[in-house]
């Protein structure tokens, strides 16, 4: 485990939008979910919270959560349907139990509106720009 790397937030970002890490030569979106899922959490991102990178979502994106407890393949599980509803804009599209615990399968594309994922990549263009005029482009 390593520190969450300072974040730079642009100022007209809404409380979810935790701000800019770099990763190697990538920028990367970091999205605070407790936030997005109106739940409680920390006021402030926190230097040892967790980022789960998504990997099907441009431009780059992260989300901060307080824990992950496991990191599975989920490659051939027997994914169970989730009642509709039960998540914020039916996010979580399927659950499968092990080990005594419920995993639940999240959809990136329904957790944020097409608004939100262009505003994401406007202020991903402009930490773009911003980044390479002062020179910043490691």
């Amino acid at each position: 485990m390593a520190p969450v790397p300072r974040l730079t937030r642009p100022p007209a970002a809404a409380e979810a939008f935790a701000g800019f890490m770099r990763f190697g030569a990538e920028l990367i979106a970091v999205l605070r979910t407790h936030v997005i899922l109106g739940l409680n959490g920390p006021p402030q991102p926190r230097l040892y919270d967790h980022l789960v990178l998504l990997r099907s979502v441009q431009p780059k994106t992260a989300l901060s959560v307080d824990r992950v407890s496991d990191v599975i393949n989920t490659d051939g599980l027997d994914w169970g349907p989730v009642e509709e509803g039960a998540s914020h804009r039916d996010c979580i599209v399927a659950e499968f139990r092990s080990r005594g615990r419920t995993i639940l399968s999240l959809d990136i594309h329904r957790l944020l509106s097409e608004f939100e994922r262009e505003r994401i990549g406007h202020f991903h263009e402009e930490e773009q720009r911003r980044r390479s005029v002062f020179g910043d482009t490691a």
